[in-house]
């Protein structure tokens, strides 16, 4: 990755419409219990036309711990840390889990 470029970004797979209308609700439920939620951005974005989601990280040390953490709940996602800084992205809130 070229940090100079863009900025650290995991992306996941292209949504589909009921997810996308429903402010991605799976994804938010297992963003919600990683531990630097604080210093990331779940966005939500389209591009050529598709909706698509991901979270803007701070790093890629960031972005793999990210994936690591969402991976086992979200099995069927390509989800992947590249370069990317979507246009005209909307941010969607996440709020922190409650811990037991």
């Amino acid at each position: 990755m070229d940090p100079a470029r863009s900025r650290s970004f995991v992306r996941s797979c292209r949504c589909s419409d009921r997810a996308a209308t429903n402010n991605h609700p799976k994804t938010r439920e297992s963003l919600s219990t990683f531990p630097e939620l604080s210093d990331v951005e779940m966005l939500a974005f389209d591009e050529a036309g598709q909706p698509r989601l991901g979270v803007s990280v701070k790093s890629k040390a960031q972005g793999e711990a990210l994936i690591a953490h969402l991976r086992p709940s979200m099995k069927d996602d390509l989800l992947r840390l590249v370069c990317y800084a979507p246009v005209k992205p909307r941010k969607i809130a996440v709020k922190a889990a409650k811990k037991k």
